[in-house]
């Protein structure tokens, strides 16, 4: 979920792009083939924005208690809808706002009962926009505040949503919640520099807030703020490189874990990158970030499962693949090329530790969604 012109700020995604030419026809979805992330063929889900604006991310997923998906979708006419699994396997297709432009950026998350939140880019209003699904089954909207590229998160009852903000100088960091009823809080900074944010909150309701900050022409800083007492305190995880924006996660033990892409070599236009990931232990420390074992990670998503396995999954720009790693607890990634081609994923993980998973063509605009049984 992301609007060109700000993500067009991202020097990894304009130094993998390049030299890359894109072939005349629609992407096809190739079978199964053995591997961990092994759903079979991919469904057709809907078509998205034309193709100048395939770097937008525009599709999320997330699954209910009963491992049902929703996801978020922006399609062709610049509608945000929302497609529910249903018991037969077929999508319900819901409108969630076709208020002017908007859609872009979305996430998405599950409430107890199973309604969905979306946080997503407002550009007619340049606002980041909440739609909840009531009990009356109708969406409701909230603008938050001037911004995007947000992401959210439901703990209990309470909205939280950290997103990116233009202030005098640049980009900053924001985060607002909402409890159930209620109003929106005042934003309070996150950073005052850095963007694309990725959010996680305990079930204490603390939240963490991962960014990526760009500081010099060749180097940005991973960067994880948590909120405490006095405000958010942030901590440098990687640095020295060019980045992915990252993303987080929360394991049930309470681990924070991370993943994003790095520029590890360059020649000329053409880069190669390396998927990596850190956690974070109880007691606050992280760890040295290490590759997991896939590289080309134009795009990394990332979800942790009940048992602890963190699944990262990413896409490339040469190649197009979508890659998987798998960390268990207590052993070192494992990692292989799955059947599936395209860009922008997103994942979530059911209970029993299957993946869903979500992503664009990699040279179209057709959505596909597969998933593990």
């Amino acid at each position: 979920m992301r609007c060109l012109s700000l993500f067009a700020v991202s020097a990894l995604a304009a130094s993998l792009a390049a030299g890359c030419a894109a072939p005349a026809e629609e992407e096809t979805t190739p079978g199964a083939q053995e591997g961990e992330l092994n759903a079979g063929p991919a469904r057709e889900i809907g078509r998205g924005p034309a193709r100048d604006v395939v770097d937008l991310e525009v599709a999320a997923v997330a699954l209910d208690r009963q491992g049902r998906a929703h996801i978020a979708l922006l399609n062709d006419a610049y509608d945000l809808e929302v497609l529910v699994e249903q018991a037969d396997g077929s999508l319900r297709r819901d409108v969630v706002d076709q208020s002017g432009q908007v859609g872009e950026h979305a996430t998405i998350a599950l409430d107890d009962a199973g309604n969905e939140h979306i946080a997503y880019y407002d550009r007619t209003n340049n606002s980041v926009a909440v739609s909840r699904r009531g009990s009356d089954g109708r969406f409701v909207k909230d603008l938050v505040g001037p911004g995007s590229s947000p992401s959210i998160v439901v703990q209990g009852t309470t909205e939280h949503v950290a997103w990116s903000a233009r202030s005098g100088t640049g980009d900053l960091v924001r985060y607002a919640s909402r409890p159930a009823g209620g109003t929106w809080s005042a934003a309070v900074d996150v950073a005052a520099s850095g963007g694309y944010p990725s959010l996680a909150v305990s079930a204490a309701s603390v939240p963490s807030v991962a960014y990526d900050v760009e500081v010099s022409a060749d180097a940005d800083e991973i960067r994880v703020a948590t909120k405490d007492a006095s405000g958010f305190t942030s901590i440098v995880v990687d640095s020295g490189l060019r980045y992915s924006p990252p993303r987080i996660a929360l394991a049930p033990t309470g681990e924070a874990h991370l993943a994003y892409s790095a520029v590890v070599r360059r020649n000329g236009p053409y880069t190669t990158t390396e998927v990596r990931h850190a956690k974070r232990d109880g007691a606050g420390a992280w760890s040295a970030p290490q590759s997991v074992g896939i590289g080309d990670g134009y795009s990394v998503a990332l979800s942790v499962d009940r048992a602890g396995v963190v699944h990262i999954v990413s896409s490339g720009n040469s190649s197009d693949g979508i890659e998987e790693a798998l960390g268990r607890p207590g052993q070192p990634f494992t990692a292989e090329r799955t059947p599936y081609r395209g860009r922008r994923p997103s994942i979530d993980v059911d209970a029993n530790g299957k993946t869903a998973l979500v992503y664009r063509s990699a040279y179209g605009s057709m959505f596909y969604y597969a998933r593990e049984r």
